[in-house]
């Protein structure tokens, strides 16, 4: 998988990520949450759901990513979300 090249970039934001805690979801399928470490010292949580596809687990969505918030402070234009 390729990212954009916005994605990317803001991918060098992170310093860390941790795997914090393991669930299921409503659905009984498996939930992950993930720290992301920024170079500024906060956090942001990041949620993968996965599904299952014949005998393969997948990444079914990503939740709080934190690409967006990285974004806009990458390229200097306010964040008003």
């Amino acid at each position: 998988m390729q990212f954009p090249i916005p994605w990317a970039n803001a991918l060098q934001r992170v310093e860390g990520s941790t795997i914090s805690e393991t669930i299921s979801s409503a659905e009984g399928e498996p939930m992950v949450q993930i720290i992301h470490d920024l170079e500024d010292g906060s956090s942001v949580n990041t949620w993968l759901t996965f599904r299952k596809k014949g005998d393969e687990w997948l990444i079914g969505k990503l939740i709080g990513y934190p690409i967006e918030l990285m974004q806009a402070q990458a390229t200097g234009e306010p964040n008003t979300k």
